[in-house]
């Protein structure tokens, strides 16, 4: 079996939340929004070993594995909403405009190797 949790993570590293530019309130608000709050929590007991499990150690706010990491093969992007999010789900920014000028492809890839687990267990045909 294949578990896979992309979203149930509140974590945002503390270096990264300082790119943030939402207060601490909106920052929460938009965090009980998109996240799925539980989920890891609802299917972990279901594991089993030898089981695949994926999931995010950090917020989708700071990385989301299940976007495109080039911008333009991810339709969200021009939301502001790709691997690396932007903007929030009002469409304010997320991100100060300094930061926004850095992310390469490159860079959501590394973000989405160091945060996001790799499968574990063994996946058998």
């Amino acid at each position: 079996m294949i578990l896979h949790i992309p979203h149930a993570s509140t974590y945002i590293p503390p270096a990264l939340r300082a790119a943030i530019v939402l207060s601490d309130a909106d920052l929460a608000r938009e965090l009980l929004v998109m996240t799925d709050h539980y989920t890891d929590e609802l299917f972990m007991p279901a594991a089993q070993p030898g089981d695949a499990i994926i999931r995010a150690t950090v917020s989708r706010l700071v990385v989301d594995m299940e976007r495109f990491v080039i911008d333009e093969q991810e339709p969200m992007a021009s939301r502001g909403m790709g691997c690396s999010r932007l903007r929030c789900r009002l469409h304010c920014s997320v991100r100060a405009v300094h930061w926004c000028w850095t992310v390469t492809a490159s860079l959501k890839r590394r973000c989405l190797m160091r945060w996001t687990s790799r499968p574990t267990g063994q996946i058998s045909a």
